[in-house]
């Protein structure tokens, strides 16, 4: 069965409270677009989990290796393009690998951030179905 996330509102403008049955958080939008900016936002969501997914895969990747990871840094950024007809997004990775790496296993794990599963859904074809269940 997969995973339900419930995102409810009710109460400040456009806080959103989010849980999947085990764990809760909150996402706001900031105060130029009428929110309370109590939280990040929901493009501020889609990167982190993004970064989260690409962070855990490279850990991953580099314990299995038994290769010297003490930490890595993804940063993101998301800049939208709508030219009329076209629309396109582009969301930029940095990464920050600290460790005891040689050039080769630095290249191997910027290959191997591409397969995490996050960056498969983005990159792949997503369909959405909406349905009204009130």
């Amino acid at each position: 069965m997969p995973r339900i996330i419930t995102v409810t509102t009710g109460g400040a403008d456009y806080l959103c409270h989010v849980s999947d049955g085990e764990h809760e958080w909150t996402i706001d939008e900031p105060l130029e677009a009428g929110g309370g900016n109590t939280a990040h936002d929901p493009y501020g969501a889609l990167l982190a989990s993004l970064g989260s997914c690409s962070a855990i895969t490279l850990c991953m990747y580099a314990r299995r290796k038994g290769w010297n990871v003490s930490g890595v840094t993804v940063q993101l950024s998301l800049q939208r393009q709508d030219t009329g007809a076209e629309k396109s997004t582009l969301i930029r990775r940095s990464l920050g690998i600290r460790g005891d790496l040689d050039d080769t296993q630095r290249a191997r794990l910027a290959q191997i951030v591409a397969a995490c599963p996050v960056s498969r859904i983005l990159e792949g074809s997503i369909r959405i179905e909406t349905v009204d269940h009130s």
